[in-house]
């Protein structure tokens, strides 16, 4: 179930991203509706980075994809930030006003997607060091990444597609992933081919560049805990992992319901599918 932050105070606004997210200092929603005061201000207020309707390039489709994207991969057992909603109100886009904005940043009221701002990120560098719990890890982001056609972890530039930023970082000897607005890019109808089935993720052009493939290429590796994650990802627990997110940004879930189920349908399928992308 996400939980519904307050927007407050702009924090920053991230410049190293096409989509310009924000760093907004936020007050859980529920604590400031009930006017209660006596709690501690670090469990009260927490910044997130958030993206909007107003960030260029997001839209209701992305921004389920960034939600989703987020929840699904810490199901299947991925280290993420967690996600969040945060709600943008009129009086804090107001207060937006006296501060300046880069170009393209058109902010409206509402709900926004976020996920827990995590200082001091060391951006994993491609070809880099991994240790036991960061190539477990790993395995699993490249599986996760494949199963939802995720173009956006690659070490460069795959046929047009993705833009060589890793989107994944290390701290206290842990992969964290995040950024996940480009899940499901089978939703934009991206030419890859013959029209692979879903789990025929060894013709996925980017399979090749993701930036865990070579780390992972010659290593023992188990998989077992992400399949049986994945085996158990039914309708109804998909539906369940969605809830919570708005109605109206989740008019391609069925799609992406459908096409993870036949995945999870054919695991065995899959699992051959990721050796041979390893080899």
């Amino acid at each position: 179930m996400l939980k519904t932050w307050e927007a407050r105070r702009l924090e920053t606004v991230l410049q190293n991203g096409k989509t310009k997210p924000l760093v907004i200092e936020c007050v859980r929603s529920s604590i400031f509706e009930n006017g209660d005061t006596d709690l501690d201000p670090s469990k009260v207020k927490k910044l997130f980075v958030v993206k909007s309707t107003g960030n260029p390039e997001i839209h209701e489709a992305s921004l389920f994809c960034e939600l989703f994207g987020n929840i699904l991969a810490r199901d299947l057992g991925i280290n993420t930030p967690e996600p969040v909603l945060v709600n943008l109100s009129p009086e804090f886009i107001q207060s937006l006003t006296l501060v300046s904005l880069p170009s393209g940043l058109r902010l409206r009221p509402g709900l926004a997607a976020g996920c827990e701002f995590i200082p001091r990120l060391t951006q994993v560098v491609p070809g880099s060091f991994l240790n036991d719990d960061e190539l477990s890890q790993a395995f699993r982001i490249l599986a996760f990444d494949l199963l939802t056609q995720n173009p956006d972890r690659t070490r460069e530039k795959a046929d047009g597609v993705g833009n060589g930023n890793v989107n994944c970082a290390s701290r206290s000897g842990k992969l964290l992933a995040f950024d996940f607005e480009l899940c499901f890019s089978f939703l934009y109808a991206l030419s890859f081919g013959k029209n692979p089935k879903p789990w025929q993720v060894s013709k996925l052009p980017f399979a090749r560049s993701h930036v865990f493939r070579i780390p992972l290429q010659d290593r023992t590796l188990d998989p077992e805990d992400f399949l049986s994650r994945l085996k158990g990802l039914s309708v109804a627990r998909l539906t369940e992992l969605s809830s919570s997110i708005p109605e109206s940004w989740c008019s391609r879930f069925p799609e992406v319901c459908s096409h993870i189920s036949q995945v999870a349908k054919n695991t065995p399928q899959f699992e051959i599918e990721l050796r041979r992308c390893l080899k």
